[in-house]
């Protein structure tokens, strides 16, 4: 008989990306199946995860059934409803979800399934993906008090006071250097989100975290002596020390673990993210016929330690760096969800969409674009809330076919793409037709020079033609004066950004402009203040 495992069903290529870098993130290992596979019986992997068409969802979960009599079958499926969830269920799933569902009640689902089976963590599967370091004396209960468990710095490990060696994940260590900097060895859900501003702002990560690292500490045999705050987190009650050496690090004025000195002047932009120095202004775009707001676009903004602004472009070119942009990405999403609850509440519920630029450095890394990807679910966002600027620069250290198949993910989910600087240096007018853009964004020179030469506006005619033709929005950035904002409309830019109608605003400026918008709306169309 085959042994027991859990076995992920997906229909959706991005609900099992997502769900599954969620995962894998905090320490679950997940191992491909397919139903081709001969072998696929044989696997080692506890947790197997399989994909196919939503169409032949019903019959793959009886054919894995089938093939694994005694394992547990979750299935997550795009479609969702009473019907959907029924015929999974009659076909052998033990239980199915929609695909909107978070990582962490997916995670909670394999853990309970993982006690009613009884499995242990340890598996060969574990083993394979990362092996445990050589045990030594186990220990059989939590350590005396005078005995110290070590972080090693740079080996991924934590080591009992007995010599057992407990390899961790990024997400565990993590925890465990948060424990180690703070004064009483504490880590709490606020001071786990600034550590890994990458992770969805769900409180229960930090807890499936804790509890599969203490259960690998048992399997190993080795108690780890990590408590739960009631709710406020979880402290250490041994001594921990890190290469040896014992670190009594104060914790800053917030109750969060700074980063020590070599972090801060290594990362800036960590210690900016940490110290709350960042902050968003929004510029407005408006309707080039009507005035009105229709969105905004985000510009990152900086304040140094002695409240004037900091050099944005040198801290953009930190996020080159996993750790950095990861945190830049978590840092902006979670944000631009808050300010747009905010935002909704001044426009009587309406809300507005957000251009986030996407820097080379980080348009440059997969591992970042499926981040935001992932990001705009997990912090409450709508596809539709965001829309995404990329320059020719940020395309131009990515293949051709990459950009176009990382865009397609984007639009194929509901965010918009606009290409931002159209006119700056040299442009390619092939991208216009080939990449899924939805705007075109001219270069303020473009424009500027539209209101003054009459062969320049034909010129700026014709791209606006060209533009319509292809279904792109254009977007006339730059407009200072009645003339620039002439010319633009005349020449046919249906959106306008400049500060002829609007300046760069904090969140709270922007949302009065948005309720003196609502109001004036209300006065001239009584009925229509929504």
């Amino acid at each position: 008989m085959n042994r027991s495992r859990i076995i992920l069903v997906f229909d959706n290529e991005f609900a099992k990306r997502g769900i599954s870098n969620s995962l894998e993130q905090i320490g679950f290992i997940l191992t491909p199946v397919s139903l081709l596979d001969a072998s696929a019986t044989r696997l080692s992997g506890e947790i197997l995860v399989h994909l196919c068409l939503p169409r032949d969802l019903d019959i793959t979960i009886g054919q894995l059934r089938a093939n694994f009599l005694s394992s547990t079958i979750i299935a997550i499926r795009d479609i969702e409803s009473p019907t959907v969830r029924i015929n999974a269920l009659l076909a052998g799933a033990d239980s199915c979800y929609g695909a909107s569902i978070s990582y962490s009640e997916v995670a909670a689902a394999i853990q309970s399934a993982q006690r009613k089976l009884n499995f242990s963590y340890a598996s060969a599967g574990h083993a394979a993906r990362r092996p445990e370091p050589a045990a030594g004396p186990v220990a059989a209960s939590p350590p005396p008090p005078e005995k110290a468990w070590r972080l090693g710095d740079n080996e991924w490990t934590l080591v009992s006071p007995g010599g057992v060696g407990i390899s961790l994940t990024r997400m565990e260590r993590s925890i465990m250097k948060a424990m180690q900097r703070h004064p009483e060895k504490m880590v709490g859900r606020g001071d786990f989100m600034i550590e890994n501003a990458d992770i969805a702002s769900n409180g229960r990560s930090l807890d499936l975290i804790v509890s599969r690292l203490k259960r690998k500490g048992n399997v190993a045999g080795a108690s780890i002596p990590i408590r739960s705050m009631r709710g406020k987190g979880y402290a250490f009650s041994g001594e921990l020390r890190v290469d040896g050496e014992r670190v009594d690090t104060p914790a800053s004025p917030a109750g969060r673990p700074p980063l020590d000195k070599a972090d801060a002047s290594q990362y800036p932009l960590l210690a900016a993210i940490q110290d709350e120095r960042l902050l968003f202004h929004y510029q407005p775009i408006v309707s080039a016929q009507t005035r009105e707001i229709i969105g905004a676009e985000a510009l990152l903004r900086c304040k140094d330690t002695g409240g004037g602004t900091a050099d944005i472009e040198g801290l953009l070119r930190e996020a080159c760096a996993s750790e950095a942009a990861h945190a830049l990405v978590g840092w902006g999403l979670r944000t631009i969800s808050a300010d747009q609850a905010r935002w909704r509440q001044a426009a009587a519920g309406q809300g507005m969409v957000v251009n986030i630029n996407v820097s080379p450095q980080i348009f440059a890394r997969r591992d970042v674009v499926d981040a935001i990807l992932l990001g705009v679910f997990s912090h409450g966002l709508s596809p539709r809330d965001l829309r995404l600027e990329i320059t020719e620069e940020a395309t131009s250290r990515t293949s051709a076919a990459d950009v176009r198949a990382i865009l397609e993910e984007f639009t194929s989910l509901g965010v918009e793409v606009w290409l931002d600087d159209f006119g700056r240096g040299y442009n390619n007018l092939e991208w216009l037709s080939t990449l899924p853009l939805a705007g075109l964004k001219l270069e303020k020179s473009i424009i500027w020079n539209a209101a003054r030469n009459p062969d320049s506006h034909k010129v700026l005619r014709s791209i606006c033609q060209l533009a319509k033709d292809l279904g792109i929005t254009t977007v006339a950035q730059g407009i200072e004066t009645d003339a620039h904002h002439q010319a633009a409309q005349d020449a046919g830019c249906e959106l306008m950004q400049g500060p002829l109608f609007f300046k760069p605003a904090t969140s709270d400026e922007f949302a009065r402009a948005l309720a003196g918008q609502r109001a004036y709306r209300a006065a001239v169309m009584p009925g229509s203040g929504r």
